[in-house]
């Protein structure tokens, strides 16, 4: 494209939006993941747009023109940039593009409102508020001598026109009506949720507003696509530790499994709202035969709360369910842990990155590199057993299961380097982006906007306290302050990278040679003494500088791991060596130990698992 003559054209781009409203407003990983994907569907159809206006597309950046069609693979970030045909009026092909995004949205309103019978929703006021909502700011400036100037010029417009919104007033009366739960910001639409509560897409006293009913009819507007995520819960993804555990030891032949699989397809096709009971991930029981019994219900919470939902709490069918799960958690197995990781990333120095590209045409395969990378990454977080809930240019957001967290981390971040990295350094750019994630260990209870909150910050903290091109982690147990450590993805002088130290942490516990409670201890004599540690070499020897390094040495010698196990004094020095603060090896040493019971527990180390608590 480099030989295109620049002086009758111009550089045009597009932000559509709202991003918080369409991601981060959301109570079900449903509502996450589908507002993700309807954004990303949206800049599709703008981009779509002005390509068939004869627009050349730099991001995103397209080999065959399929790729934006509806429901494509190809993932695109809520902002577009073009360069217009020789001599064609910017203003007519921003119009049309502005049409055409609405007609998508007002036509997945029509479908999704098409599911629905009037006596549920509000048919006028979900109309108002669906031509309410919706966000497209477009900038174009004449594309002169140099491209990079250009661009520059046109990132100042498009920010200017994002802050010269129109703020209008709604064209409905809200009086005396209900807020949405997902955001409080518009009125609830619907009228009797009673059939969305029956297909258990709404919960009792929940409300909805038009982006609302969107977010959770959306993936059944049209039956021939299969959108639903692999998870449609938090609680799902944290059991399946055990899960796992529980088919190793089932084939094994370690365990019987007390629960009547026949009883339970009776109960699921009488029971109230049953859908839900058949369409989960559900372990193979004994003969092979796959259970109708939700992986979830392995959580008694879980279990409990659906009882409570669906008046089931006097029946004896459940209670006695009950008692048989309760029985292969505390009598043949342990009680899994009832928490999941949610991941976030981007990457870093983007900006400057774009900056030394010089050319529309090293513009173009920058693009196709962030595309590769949101394509590939699906794949890499399924491979871990996780879910991706959104991928578009560097952007990751995904959940998944604790003793797949630390190989997802890596192999992500690999796939940025691969993908992202190694292409503005063939590019020639002076500036080469790293990726930074935050990682956020929740309660499978937790509220999903909390959770995303503590993920995004953890993301800033590897951003801000971890120098970038690092990875943080943030545990927030139910009790407790939230632990917080992060460190880099390679090496920094005599310190290894971050994933590696954990890594040999979580097998040390997993030996059995670290005991559970040497984080706290180490925390509390940091507390007490000081955190700085100072170390000197005797020959080969690893010696204390200070008396904080000597308290270490001493706590970490004594202590003996599960069965007696302890750590040898080469094992000692490799832990200790290269840290410097006590305090921040204690919290390494309390999140690794959370990993390596959750490994063990998928490995249907039930006994293992029980002596580290």
């Amino acid at each position: 494209m480099s030989h295109i003559d620049s002086s009758n054209r111009y550089l045009i781009a597009v932000a559509v939006g709202p991003v918080q409203e369409f991601i981060a407003a959301a109570r079900k990983l449903r509502d996450l993941w589908y507002g993700s994907y309807l954004l990303s569907e949206l800049s599709k159809a703008v981009a779509l747009s002005l390509n068939s206006q004869g627009c050349a597309l730099i991001f995103p950046a397209i080999n065959d023109p399929v790729d934006l069609q509806p429901d494509s693979t190809l993932n695109v970030a809520n902002k577009i940039i073009a360069v217009t045909p020789e001599h064609a009026e910017p203003k007519g092909i921003m119009e049309k593009a502005h049409q055409d995004y609405q007609l998508f949205w007002k036509e997945l309103g029509r479908k999704v409102c098409g599911q629905l019978n009037p006596e549920t929703v509000k048919v006028s006021l979900f109309n108002q508020q669906m031509d309410d909502f919706g966000e497209f700011f477009g900038a174009w400036v004449k594309w002169g001598a140099g491209y990079d100037n250009a661009r520059r010029e046109l990132e100042l417009q498009l920010a200017g026109r994002k802050t010269l919104r129109d703020f209008m007033a709604p064209t409905w009366s809200g009086d005396r009506l209900p807020k949405s739960s997902l955001d409080g910001v518009r009125e609830s639409v619907l009228k009797s949720p009673a059939q969305l509560v029956k297909r258990n897409v709404l919960k009792r006293n929940e409300h909805l507003d038009a982006l609302g009913i969107v977010k959770r009819l959306g993936p059944y507007s049209e039956p021939h696509r299969s959108y639903r995520p692999h998870f449609d819960s938090f609680s799902e993804t944290a059991i399946q530790p055990y899960i796992e555990g529980l088919k190793v030891s089932i084939s094994k032949g370690h365990i019987s499994i007390p629960i009547n699989l026949d009883r339970i397809s009776k109960m699921a096709a009488l029971a109230p709202h049953s859908e839900y009971l058949n369409e989960g991930r559900t372990f193979q029981g004994s003969g092979g035969v796959a259970s109708p019994l939700p992986d979830d219900f392995f959580l008694m919470s879980r279990l409990e709360e659906w009882m409570r939902d669906h008046e089931l709490v006097r029946n004896n069918d459940w209670l006695r369910l009950k008692k048989e799960i309760s029985g292969l958690l505390y009598r043949q197995t342990c009680e899994p842990q009832p928490y999941v990781a949610l991941m976030v990333g981007d990457g870093d120095h983007m900006g400057k990155t774009i900056d030394h590209l010089k050319d529309i045409d090293s513009h173009r395969d920058f693009s196709k590199s962030l595309a590769r990378f949101a394509a590939n990454v699906g794949n890499v977080v399924a491979n871990h057993d996780g879910r991706l809930i959104y991928s578009g240019g560097d952007d990751v957001m995904a959940y998944l299961p604790l003793h797949r967290l630390l190989p997802c981390a890596v192999a992500v971040n690999t796939c940025f380097n691969q993908n992202v990295t190694l292409a503005c350094q063939q590019l020639g750019s002076l500036e080469l982006p790293t990726f930074s994630m935050g990682i956020a260990i929740v309660h499978h209870l937790m509220p999903l906007h909390d959770a995303l909150a503590l993920a995004r910050q953890a993301e800033t903290h590897a951003k801000n306290e971890g120098g970038r091109n690092a990875l943080a982690i943030i545990q927030a147990k139910r009790s407790g302050s939230p632990t917080t450590i992060a460190g880099k993805w390679v090496h920094q002088g005599s310190l290894r990278d971050f994933p590696t130290r954990l890594v040999e942490m979580i097998q040390w516990y997993e030996a059995g040679k670290l005991p559970s409670r040497l984080g706290y201890d180490l925390k509390m004599a940091a507390r007490s003494c000081g955190g700085q540690m100072q170390w000197t070499r005797e020959g080969e020897r690893l010696a204390p500088a200070n008396p904080t390094a000597a308290e270490a040495i001493r706590i970490v010698m004594r202590k003996q791991g599960v069965s007696g196990a302890s750590f040898t004094q080469a094992e000692a020095e490799a832990l200790l060596a290269e840290q410097t603060d006590m305090g921040m090896l204690a919290d390494e040493l309390i999140i690794a130990y959370q990993l390596a019971q959750a490994s063990l527990i998928a490995q249907g180390q039930w006994k293992r698992q029980q002596e580290g608590e």
